[in-house]
C-alpha cells in the first residue's frame, strides 16, 4: 500500500520539479517510517526550483525553514547551504 503511495507522489513530484513537491514526498516518507528516503527527498529538494503553491496555506518559506532546520539539526551542512542559497 504504502509502494503505490510513494510511487504516485514520486511521480507528482518529479513532474513538478519544484521544491515544495519534494517537501511533501519527504513528510509522506517520514510519516511512513522511511527516514533515509525522507533524507533523499529533502536533500533533492535543496536544489530545486522554490515556488508558493497557488492559494495554499503554508509558504514556501515556511516549508524552507522546516527543511532548513531539520537538515541542520541532521548535520547535513551541503543541503543546508543549498536551501539557504535558493531561499529568497
Amino acid at each position: 500500500r504504502w509502494d503505490e503511495g510513494e510511487k504516485r507522489m514520486r511521480g507528482w513530484a518529479e513532474e513538478k520539479g519544484e521544491f515544495g513537491y519534494y517537501f511533501l514526498l519527504a513528510y509522506f516518507h517520514e510519516h511512513t517510517g522511511r527516514k533515509e528516503k525522507a533524507r533523499e527527498a529533502l536533500r533533492f529538494a535543496s536544489r530545486r526550483p522554490m515556488r508558493d503553491f497557488p492559494g495554499e496555506y503554508h509558504s514556501i518559506k515556511w516549508m524552507a525553514w522546516e527543511v532548513t532546520d531539520r537538515l541542520y539539526r541532521e548535520g547535513d551542512w551541503e543541503a543546508t547551504l543549498a536551501v539557504c542559497g535558493r531561499w529568497e
